[in-house]
């Protein structure tokens, strides 16, 4: 259940080996194309970078992001797969309104200002 999504590119660095072996397990790992980009065990590039460097796995597509510590209900991702944008749009985010309700953010959670 990946809400429609056939490709999947998942960067990795530190432990690569042991990520891949684990998601190797996964029923719907057949299904799928798993592209891995890998950073090397000593990458310290940061968060931004890897997205630069994984963005050329993607081939100039839309495409979701998400990081490892985030769960989405399958029905979410299918409807921004199925969703048109005007060609203005760059990016959509999914945003928690109610982050009284989500335990043990950290403090480096990303925080959105929403316009009202």
């Amino acid at each position: 259940q990946l809400g429609g999504n056939t490709r999947v590119v998942i960067v990795i660095g530190a432990n690569g080996r042991l990520i891949r072996d684990a998601v190797a397990t996964f029923q719907v790992a057949d299904s799928l194309l798993i592209d891995f980009v890998d950073l090397g065990e000593d990458y310290n590039g940061g968060f931004a970078n890897s997205l630069r460097l994984a963005r050329e796995h993607m081939h100039n597509e839309p495409f979701l992001l998400s990081t490892a510590d985030h769960i989405f209900d399958p029905t979410l991702v299918r409807a921004m797969r199925q969703r048109r944008l005007s060609p203005k749009v760059e990016a959509v985010a999914l945003v928690e309104r109610d982050v009284q309700s989500v335990l043990g953010l950290p403090l480096t959670a990303v925080s959105v200002r929403l316009r009202r």
